[in-house]
Order: structure tokens, then sequence, then C-alpha cells
């Protein structure tokens, strides 16, 4: 059961980040837009944490994980959650009383 709860909530996950990835790329008006717009941090980190979270999802369905890719991959795991923490926080402390989209 517990398998299963973190197998929806880490493909949620991946669907939620790669969605808003879409969003944003669909506001540009051509495809030279889109490939500008990816040079934003923002939307990197989001990029990372979509992958990140179907690499957590295809590990979680594997019966049989080394000591040695569980490790990695928690090391991954924290590592994406320190790259989208500094753009959340840089937005909430700076910009978020100045920028009305």
């Amino acid at each position: 059961m517990k398998r299963k709860v973190n197998l929806i909530s880490q493909l949620s996950l991946f669907c939620i980040s790669l969605s808003g990835i879409a969003f944003q790329l669909s506001l540009s008006r051509n495809l030279s837009g889109a490939l500008m717009q990816l040079s934003y941090y923002t939307l990197q980190t989001n990029l990372i944490v979509a992958i990140v979270a179907l690499l957590n999802a295809v590990f979680s369905i594997r019966t049989a994980k080394s000591q040695i890719t569980a490790g990695l991959l928690r090391i991954i795991t924290g590592g994406s959650v320190l790259w989208i923490t500094v753009p959340m926080t840089i937005y909430h402390l700076l910009l978020s009383d100045r920028y009305r989209p």
C-alpha cells in the first residue's frame, strides 16, 4: 500500500511539473522564444524536479534496489529539493509583493 501511494505521488509530481513547464512554454509565440525561456532557472529547476520524480517512480516500481542506487537517489532527490527551494524563496521574499502578472 505504501509503495502504491509513493508511486502515485511521484507520478503526480512528474505530471504537475511537466504541465507547468508546458504551460509556460506555450505562452511563447515561436520556438526561439520557448527555447529562450528554457534558460530561466525556474524552468530548469522544474525540469529537474520532473526528472527526479520520474526516476523515483521508476525505481519504486523495481523490487530489488541496491544500497548504492538508493543512496544516490536520496542525494539527487535532496539536491532537487534544494534547487526548487531557491526560486521559491527568492520569489516569496523579493518578488511577490512587486510582481503582479
